[in-house]
């Protein structure tokens, strides 16, 4: 189990407020970050969570409707 991950979740959905990113799945990212490990072969690593606004046109004034996009990674601790 990632190391705080009910603390780093809150942290991220208080980011993701204020940035205006709805609708993010957080019990999806939860899920998948309790898997990544173990389908990684890890027993331990650095796990990183992005989290996108998406794409659309270019501007000043961001898509909030945008389909965000979310990269879970897990890597080695060197």
């Amino acid at each position: 189990i990632p190391y705080a991950l009910d603390l780093h979740v809150k942290r991220l959905k208080k980011s993701l407020q204020i940035l205006r990113i709805n609708d993010v799945d957080f019990d999806k990212i939860i899920d998948a970050c309790n898997k990544l490990p173990s389908l990684n072969q890890k027993e331990s690593g650095l796990l990183r969570v992005y989290v996108s606004r998406g794409t659309s046109k270019r501007g000043l004034m961001p898509d909030f409707n945008a389909e965000h996009i979310i990269i879970i990674e897990i890597c080695d601790i060197s």
